[in-house]
């Protein structure tokens, strides 16, 4: 089930940008731009159905975000977290709109002084999707989400992002740049 599931990625996310925090973890900006191909790796989902183009510096964090997760990357070092969390439509009985509302608040019920923006109708490689922010704290340390939930003709697809609010402006065009790419794996590239 989708609510069980996000609230422990949350807490797992929170609990990890405590520790970097917590070790004092240095940002230094760096040039990750899409224009810069050198600098970028096409990386996907252990289940193989779904990728995506990630800065070269991202490590692959697999089990460290989310045990759901079929794909979790980031940079601790800037503390960029991002993880995709599939769900097959036919083991839920909702429909789009209620599986992003459920996502939503299950992420802001497990933060303190949780702020949720608006909510976004988006498009990412002409899928349907929505993009929304999070913001607040846990154990003190003030956290920056943006959710996004996608469509696709089989799955409702999480793909749930973080930051320190600290860091929020500089990382959200990056964040926007990596999950722009997202895209199902097409059947040539699986042979």
């Amino acid at each position: 089930m989708p609510i069980k599931r996000s609230a422990a990625v949350i807490l797992t996310l929170i609990m990890m940008l405590g520790c970097l925090v917590g070790c004092g973890s240095q940002y230094s900006p760096g040039g990750n731009s899409l224009n810069d191909s050198s600098s970028w790796v096409s990386v996907t989902s252990e289940d193989g159905k779904y990728q995506l183009q990630v800065p070269a510096k991202w490590k692959d964090l697999k089990g460290q975000l989310s045990q759901d997760a079929t794909l979790e990357y980031g940079d601790p070092s800037k503390e960029q977290y991002l993880m995709l969390l599939p769900e097959s439509k036919e083991s839920l009985s909702m429909n789009f709109k209620e599986y992003t509302t459920v996502i939503l608040h299950n992420i802001a019920s497990n933060m303190e002084n949780a702020v949720i923006d608006q909510t976004a109708d988006i498009a990412i490689q002409e899928t349907p999707a929505t993009l929304t922010g999070i913001s607040g704290s846990s154990d003190q340390i003030k956290v920056q989400y943006w959710v996004y939930t996608v469509e696709t003709q089989q799955d409702f697809l999480q793909v749930v992002t973080c930051t320190l609010q600290s860091k929020a402006e500089e990382t959200k065009p990056l964040i926007e740049q990596v999950v722009g790419t997202l895209q199902p794996v097409s059947e040539e590239s699986k042979q």
